[in-house]
């Protein structure tokens, strides 16, 4: 079958070589474009700027002007729209040269059934975002679900049939996308509510505390940025609702009257889709102006940390203990985080927890959130894991900040040990709330510390802690590629099928050195973890399933990691599968637990 498939594929391609270019303009099966100049990067490039205004020209009269509402006044919308296809017509366009004695001459032409087909490829993707969008609003993730509405609405704004697609977006009757995207993403605008947590002042600088919720619950995946009097803030991600506003300078109006922008257009994420990066940045896409909101953070409003409800099951385990005794050193290590001299509490930490500390010192420039609920001291295996302090992260080089809680782990002699960075309350519950049958209370913790573990290596550069909790036969698929270094694994993946399977052929050893140099190569790292399902393949064995969103100062992802670890040696866990993927099964599934054979 593969050789018949070449064979035709050389058939088509030799009959297009074989007309001419008269040929090619007149047959009528082409869009082209022509160019001349006296070297042949030229030539090529005037050719590709012609073809690409030819296309626009076709394109024009199969798009009805769409309209832009902006303050009430409807505005048109540029027929920039198909320069947003250049990439995809340029990697199919196919090149006639002619060379003259001063002169070249290029033709590049792609079929129109081409072109239709670059198109259709965009209304899969428009589908594809929105059911993103709405598994994402079922997750509560809404940050993520107004990121992939918003996309979708991008790339329908381009596609030439816009006012016709439909899709059953809220239920099963097929609405016009048109009208119906902008509606949902005014209408989830709408239900964020916030509100002034506390405000703080000092000399030159206020720092304003702010929560974000949706239908009463603190809003998830969000970002936002706020006027800064002279210009508008870079990103600022939430944790759990908690979001931070530094604003310098004395002015009362710019105080009284905050102004903060919903983020919903992602676009420094959109570099993970070429054909959604260049619509965002060629095109006016609609501004939702109901994403702008305003609030007076003058008024010093405190609110009372809360009891954390969310750990009643380790309350009943006997596994919670008096959080009061760990408070005053919490408040000191604090403190010397913000001022950026962790020396002066040497002497209340470990060695290796000393090496935590410095390396969360390092991770950025670090704010100290107000607490909003009560901090819990969980006992776990000898050691007490305080949780957690809420920290917002600046890089000096990037426009990004990041919110995490931190965790403080202290042993048996009260002296930190270990640090790490929380789960979100979305991926801790969905660890909790399994039922009594698939693990207990410490089994339950156990997983969460493992997973907070392994999301902290990422953040804090921990290469040690990658190196050992990696087996030195464990099985990796990066993308769809599965590789595996050694026996006695290689039975595990035989229900994978020879179809999902392709091997890299890396050690760990190679595989750890990706890491380091990744590591090595950007200011930061950080990755955020949503929507997870645990499952248990024996008493230690477990798999977990979990969207991953990842960041670094020099890429960004999405995609969805497989984990099966060993957690019987509490002190020595193993990961003996790592799977990651860009983007779900076409039946909806991820690789899990159920594809390996034990």
């Amino acid at each position: 079958m593969k050789v018949i498939t070449t064979i035709l594929c050389l058939f088509i391609l030799s009959t297009v070589y074989s007309q001419s270019i008269e040929e090619i303009k007149s047959s009528g099966n082409y869009y082209w474009g022509e160019g001349k100049s006296s070297t042949l990067n030229i030539a090529d490039r005037n050719a590709l700027t012609d073809l690409i205004s030819q296309i626009s020209v076709n394109v024009k009269y199969s798009v009805q002007m769409i309209k832009q509402e902006e303050d009430d006044v409807y505005s048109e919308y540029t027929e920039s729209i198909t320069k947003t296809y250049s990439n995809a017509t340029l990697s199919r366009a196919e090149r006639k040269v002619v060379e003259g004695e001063n002169e070249v001459k290029v033709i590049r032409f792609i079929t129109k059934k081409q072109l239709d087909e670059i198109f259709a490829e965009r209304k899969v993707k428009i589908f594809d975002y929105i059911k993103s969008a709405k598994q994402a609003e079922a997750d509560e993730r809404i940050g993520d679900a107004l990121k992939y509405y918003y996309w979708s609405l991008a790339l329908l704004n381009s596609h030439p049939d816009c006012n016709k697609i439909k899709y059953p977006l809220g239920g099963s009757d097929e609405l016009v996308l048109i009208t119906a995207l902008p509606d949902k993403i005014n209408s989830m605008i709408h239900k964020i509510d916030y509100e002034v947590i506390k405000t703080e002042k000092r000399e030159n600088v206020t720092d304003v505390y702010v929560k974000f919720m949706y239908a009463d619950k603190p809003v998830q995946s969000f970002e936002f940025t706020y006027w800064m009097g002279d210009t508008w803030s870079v990103q600022n991600a939430t944790k759990n609702g908690i979001g931070l506003i530094q604003l310098t300078g004395n002015d009362k109006d710019l105080i009284e009257n905050v102004r903060i922008r919903i983020e919903y257009t992602f676009f420094n994420n959109s570099r993970i889709d070429p054909d959604v990066n260049n619509v965002l940045e060629m095109t006016n896409i609609p501004f939702f102006k109901n994403a702008e909101i305003s609030l007076n953070a003058d008024e010093n409003i405190v609110e009372i940390a809360t009891e954390n409800s969310m750990y009643k099951i380790f309350q009943n385990a006997g596994m919670l203990v008096d959080v009061k005794q760990y408070v005053d050193k919490i408040d000191k290590i604090k403190n010397a985080l913000v001022i950026g001299n962790i020396s002066l509490v040497s002497d209340l930490c470990t060695s290796e927890g000393y090496k935590m500390l410095q390396k969360l010192s390092d991770y950025g420039t670090i704010k100290m959130i107000p607490q909003t609920t009560d901090l819990v001291a969980i006992k776990y295996n000898n050691e007490v894991y305080v949780r957690a302090v809420p920290m917002s992260f600046s890089f000096r080089k990037n426009n990004r900040n990041f919110v995490e809680e931190v965790i403080f782990v202290f042993d048996d002699s009260g002296k930190i040990c270990s640090i790490s960075f929380s789960l979100g309350d979305n991926s801790i519950k969905d660890i909790l709330n399994k039922r009594e049958e698939f693990a207990g209370a410490q089994e339950k913790y156990q997983i969460l510390q493992f997973m907070e573990d392994y999301k902290s290596a990422y953040c804090l550069g921990r290469i040690d802690y990658l190196e050992q909790v990696f087996a030195d036969n464990a099985l990796i698929i990066v993308g769809q590629v599965l590789k595996t270094d050694a026996k006695p694994l290689d039975d595990m993946y035989l229900s994978l099928g020879n179809e999902r399977i392709e091997y890299l052929k890396l050690t760990k050893k190679e595989y750890i050195e990706r890491l380091r140099l990744i590591f090595n190569s950007n200011e930061y790292v950080n990755i955020q973890f949503d929507e997870n399902t645990v499952k248990k393949a024996d008493d230690s064995l477990y798999g977990i399933q979990i969207a991953q969103n990842y960041y670094s100062a020099t890429y960004a992802d999405k995609g969805y990691l497989f984990l099966m670890m060993d957690l019987k040696e509490t002190n020595n866990p193993k990961i003996y599968v790592r799977t990651w993927q860009p983007e779900k099964n076409p039946d909806g599934s991820i690789i899990g637990i159920t594809d390996f054979k034990f």
